[in-house]
C-alpha cells in the first residue's frame, strides 16, 4: 500500500480487477465442480480461490502436483463435497491453467507478437 501511495496510484482500478478476478476464477471453479458433481454454494468457491492460490505459494508436491490437490480435497470435502468429487475437481483445476497458458501462447508461437519487444529502460 506504501508503494501505490508512494507514487500516486489510484488504487480503485486495482481493487476492481483483483474483485473481478476474483469472481471470475470462483464462477468457473463452481463450474467445473458443477461438471464434475461437486455442488456448494458460490460462498463456498469464493472462500476457496484465495486458499488455493496461498497453496501454491508452499514448495510441497512432486512434479506440481501433490500439496495443492490435498488442500483442495481438505477444503471441498470440510464443505460437504464427497471426496472422489473433491479429488477429481483437484486434478482438473491445474490442466485447466495449462490450457489458458497454451491457449494465450498461441499468438507468440505463431509470431502474431514480437517477443523481442523491449520496455524502455526508464519507467
Amino acid at each position: 500500500m506504501l508503494v501505490f501511495e508512494r507514487f500516486h496510484v489510484n488504487l480503485a482500478p486495482i481493487v476492481a480487477v483483483a474483485f473481478l478476478t476474483l469472481i471470475t476464477r470462483a464462477t468457473v471453479y463452481a463450474m467445473v465442480g458443477l461438471a464434475v458433481g461437486v455442488v456448494l454454494p458460490f460462498p463456498a468457491w469464493l472462500a476457496l480461490v484465495p486458499a488455493y492460490t496461498l497453496s501454491g505459494l508452499i514448495p510441497y508436491s512432486v512434479s506440481g502436483y501433490g500439496g495443492d490437490q490435498a488442500a483442495i480435497v481438505y477444503m471441498l470435502t470440510g464443505f460437504g463435497a464427497s471426496a472422489s468429487g473433491a479429488l477429481v475437481f483437484a486434478l482438473i483445476v491445474p490442466v485447466m491453467a495449462m490450457t489458458y497458458n497454451m491457449i494465450g501462447g498461441l499468438p507468440i508461437l505463431f509470431g502474431r507478437i514480437d517477443t523481442r519487444a523491449r520496455l524502455p529502460a526508464s519507467y
